[in-house]
């Protein structure tokens, strides 16, 4: 048995122009999808950033106060807050007290440390 080997046919000038064509829509559609995707995210992301704001109008905190979760040992020590139905768990605000600002030298008493350089 003999057996002919065909070589494959080329491609005609219509064909390869065909194939190019349909490449550049393809490669068109992409480029429109990105430009969408991103114009969503953008708006994603604004839509995030206004609830939160709008939460923070509705739920103002102090500058002065903190949340913080109360614990057991907050029950035992205060016990006005059992009185109030404040139970393990809950959120509460609470008083920040006024940050401590750095000496600008450290007194005399406090050793000071200085890190060795190589």
């Amino acid at each position: 048995m003999k057996t002919e080997t065909k070589a494959p046919e080329q491609p005609t000038k219509e064909q390869i122009i065909a194939w190019y064509t349909e490449q550049i829509e393809i490669a068109s559609l992409r480029r429109d999808l990105t430009a969408l995707q991103a114009e969503i995210a953008k708006n994603e992301a604004q839509r995030m950033q206004a609830t939160v704001l709008l939460a923070q109008m509705q739920n103002p905190v102090s500058q002065n106060e903190v949340e913080h979760i109360v614990t057991q040992n907050d029950l035992d020590a205060n016990p006005e807050l059992v009185e109030n139905g404040v139970k393990v768990g809950d959120k509460i605000l609470v008083s920040n007290p006024e940050p401590q600002v750095a000496h600008e030298k450290p007194e005399e008493d406090e050793k000071v440390r200085k890190l060795k350089t190589e």
